[in-house]
């Protein structure tokens, strides 16, 4: 199983900056810790749900679900920039994805979790976790008035749409700027499902 978070629902771009489309993760192989120690509550707020749950499973990101069956998407909304995430339900964040953005009527076919911080002083300890194996892909930070966190840190998540690439046995592979595309990442997604692990 290879899954990439997605940070949060919303994809704005941030002009002007320099960044890389991707950093390598430093996670040494005898490092303790997974991503499967750690759990969260879904978006609708009505069980706790265990990444542990997730070793083994597969599920398809919409844009590429038509390629690869055992790529697991998990998805943890945040407000913690422009505050772009403003749902205060899941019912509203839910209706929110299907009839604006993106709208049409689109499903997710992957889970959500309940909003979450991913920085600052109540920063999720998932991204904690991830932040720490996981360099920035950018030096520079958007307008501190856009930025709803404190303290900023070096290895903060920068915007919306940030992703991290996670082998099959939780350890965090790559991270991606939120301008990167999910199409840009296919090659990783390809090599580590060609990995034994």
């Amino acid at each position: 199983m290879l899954w990439a978070g997605l940070v949060t629902l919303a994809a704005v771009g941030v002009a002007g900056q320099e960044y890389k489309s991707s950093r390598a993760c430093y996670h040494h192989p005898s490092a303790g810790g997974t991503i499967y120690d750690f759990q969260e509550t879904d978006v609708y707020e009505a069980k706790n749900i265990s990444l542990a749950d997730y070793r083994g499973k597969y599920r398809q990101l919409n844009e590429l679900q038509a390629s690869y069956s055992n790529l697991t998407v998990l998805a943890f909304p945040c407000n913690q920039f422009a505050k772009q995430e403003p749902a205060a339900t899941a019912t509203e964040l839910m209706n929110g994805l299907k009839h604006v953005r993106p709208g049409g009527g689109f499903e997710p076919n992957f889970t959500f979790f309940r909003k979450i911080d991913v920085n600052g002083e109540s920063a999720h300890p998932l991204f904690t976790y991830l932040k720490a194996y996981c360099p920035a892909t950018r030096e520079t930070f958007s307008d501190p008035d856009y930025l709803y966190y404190s303290p900023i840190q070096s290895n903060d998540i920068r915007w919306n749409w940030e992703k991290f690439l996670v082998t099959k046995s939780g350890k965090p592979y790559m991270r991606y700027d939120p301008h990167t595309e999910p199409e840009q990442i296919r090659k990783d997604i390809i090599f580590l499902l060609q990995q034994s692990e």
